[in-house]
């Protein structure tokens, strides 16, 4: 048993390492959505290494609901090495063009400058 949960309770250990298994299993699942809806799932990895923190210290490990930082990269890479060879990079999927037409729209002369604000005008 360990400590971690807010009330005070103890947490078996036994359940952080399910928690982790589960997390890695949820990282395999995301790395094969990610490649289906047609994204480059490295992108997934790089974020990945920029968010997740490596706990300081052995303590701390052992009660992070989230496995080592470098396991889970290594377990995504791993996914991503099964999946078929695709180009990413070579056309930019509709909905990203439509969308950057979009915002390109929004920044045409004689439209305002200035953010929308929820601010009532003054009476005068």
């Amino acid at each position: 048993m360990g400590g971690g949960c807010s009330e005070g309770h103890a947490i078996p250990l036994g359940f952080m390492a399910s928690q982790r298994s589960a997390e890695l299993e949820a990282d395999f699942l995301a790395v094969q959505t990610i490649a289906r809806a047609g994204f480059n799932p490295r992108a997934l990895v790089e974020y990945l290494r920029r968010v997740q923190v490596q706990p300081a210290g052995a303590i701390s490990k052992a009660y992070s609901p989230l496995p080592d930082r470098d396991q889970r990269l290594a377990a995504m890479l791993s996914a991503i090495e099964k999946l078929p060879t695709v180009d990413y990079a070579a056309v930019a999927p509709a909905e990203f063009a439509a969308a950057r037409q979009e915002l390109r729209s929004l920044t045409k002369p004689g439209r305002p400058q200035h953010p929308p604000t929820l601010m009532r005008k003054t009476l005068e």
